[in-house]
């Protein structure tokens, strides 16, 4: 094949709703979330903008329900802490992003203490409970 007309595919940077419309179609959910982290750190502002303005719809079944508090979560504090000239996104405010039981994100009873003082606000808020790694990545 001739080198000059071969093309490659435009990478297209990942969305927080399409994040959760793969989580609900069965796609590792740390693996999105992680894709979702991975592409906001290579974005410019404007193209973090673009990742956050369509809105995450609160799904119905508890289990993605949590994913998708989760995101909003992170997208809060992405915007606040790693780029503050995004703006927080209204969808983020919906009381459904906000769990009726609380979720600890790190196993063990043990640390249950350390992450209802070290969660970040915008994950209390949701009643979402971690450490202050979890938007770490390796």
């Amino acid at each position: 094949m001739n080198k000059s007309r071969m093309t490659e595919a435009a990478y297209v940077s990942t969305t927080a709703a399409l994040s959760i419309a793969e989580i609900e179609a069965g796609d590792p959910p740390w693996i999105v979330i992680g894709s979702f982290l991975d592409d906001w750190r290579r974005a410019t502002t404007a193209q973090r903008e673009l990742m956050v303005c369509d809105p995450v719809v609160v799904p119905t079944s508890p289990e993605y329900r949590r994913w998708a508090a989760l995101l909003a979560a992170i997208v809060e504090w992405l915007s606040h802490e790693e780029d503050p000239s995004v703006s927080v996104p209204h969808w983020t405010s919906d009381p459904g992003f906000v769990l009726p039981e609380p979720w600890f994100l790190v196993p063990g009873l043990r640390m249950r203490l350390h992450q209802l003082v070290d969660s970040p606000a915008p994950f209390r808020l949701r009643n979402i409970f971690t450490d202050k790694g979890v938007l770490s990545r390796a």
